[in-house]
């Protein structure tokens, strides 16, 4: 009975030994079957990628193959004879307008605005006032110089005392030499009055010359309480205005002087090779054509970026072309 029970008991650890290696087992098979599948799409998904990439560089090279045989065979150069002419349409530049001239106007002298004429934006001719300075007491000693130098009054006396004595000693000296009547001590007190008499004359003459250089510093005095345009053009800026404290040399009107305007180009070393000053140009702003001309090439090269500086004028005469604008130039070499 015991045996048995023992070979039973046996048979059982065997049983249930072999069943747990059955399922175990059975787990990684499973696992096994899953990964395969999982790699197996996968690859199924790269290589549909691969598939449409090549088709697409395939239609690429179709698509290229088509267009290079609908192009025009190249022309043989074997063929050219020097009967023909190429026509070459010169390299557009592109730079930026400037005015001939920018002005910062400022007064020579310090004092308080009594007069501002102009306005911002208008036009206006050389030598017409921009800015007035209050001058009422300049005003006052300029009339008091021009008095003194206009007064000849001393001058005209001196000069007829002068002659009065001269005539005097002409006569004397012809009764001294005809007569002996007049002493030679009369004759040459006579004589020192007429020395007298010259001098202060001489004297009033270069006090008259003094006078008339002191009105004439009195004007330029004056003249330089108000401000005028150098050239014609027009006023962009009017800093002061009436009342306000002007302090000598800061600026106070902006002149614009746009008659003629340039283009600034900054070439390439070789492109300003070939360039001479006033080769003719065209100027293209806006749409609009202009005649211009090379007026000035830099003997220098920036050192930075091995540029040149080229400029372009052209006339601006009914002054459309506004500074600042973007310009583009060919430049037409003489032939």
């Amino acid at each position: 009975m015991r045996l048995t029970l023992h070979g039973y008991a046996l048979s059982m650890l065997r049983f249930v030994t072999s069943w747990q290696s059955h399922h175990y087992g059975y787990q990684m098979v499973l696992y096994s079957m899953s990964w395969v599948s999982s790699w197996k799409s996968r690859m199924k998904f790269e290589l549909s990628r691969f598939i449409h990439c090549c088709c697409l560089i395939g239609a690429g090279c179709w698509m290229g193959s088509l267009a290079l045989a609908q192009e025009d065979p190249a022309e043989d150069f074997r063929n050219f004879s020097p009967e023909q002419i190429v026509a070459v349409e010169p390299e557009a530049l592109v730079g930026v307008v400037y005015p001939r001239g920018r002005y910062l106007l400022a007064l020579e002298v310090s004092g308080v605005v009594a007069e501002a004429p102009v306005d911002e934006g208008e036009r206006v001719e050389a030598g017409q006032p921009l800015l007035v300075l209050q001058q009422e007491i300049q005003d006052l000693e300029l009339e008091r110089l021009e008095l003194d130098w206009r007064d000849n009054s001393a001058l005209t006396a001196a000069r007829s005392r002068l002659a009065l004595i001269e005539e005097r000693l002409e006569s004397l000296e012809m009764l001294f030499a005809d007569t002996g009547s007049v002493s030679r001590d009369e004759l040459r007190n006579l004589e020192l009055q007429r020395l007298s008499a010259a001098a202060e004359v001489d004297q009033l003459v270069l006090t008259k010359s003094q006078q008339q250089l002191d009105y004439e510093i009195g004007l330029g005095r004056l003249a330089q309480r108000t401000l005028t345009a150098p050239v014609a053009g027009t006023i962009s800026q009017v800093t002061s205005k009436p009342g306000e404290w002007v302090q000598a040399g800061d600026p106070a009107v902006e002149l614009i002087d746009s008659g003629v305007n340039f283009v600034r180009l900054n070439l390439r070393s070789r492109q300003a090779v070939n360039l001479t000053q006033g080769m003719s140009a065209i100027v293209e702003v806006e749409g609009q054509r202009y005649d211009g001309r090379v007026s000035f090439i830099s003997p220098i090269a920036d050192p930075a970026s091995g540029r040149v500086e080229v400029k372009v004028e052209f006339d601006n005469p009914d002054f459309l072309i506004r500074p600042g604008l973007s310009a583009r130039v060919q430049l037409t070499p003489a032939e």
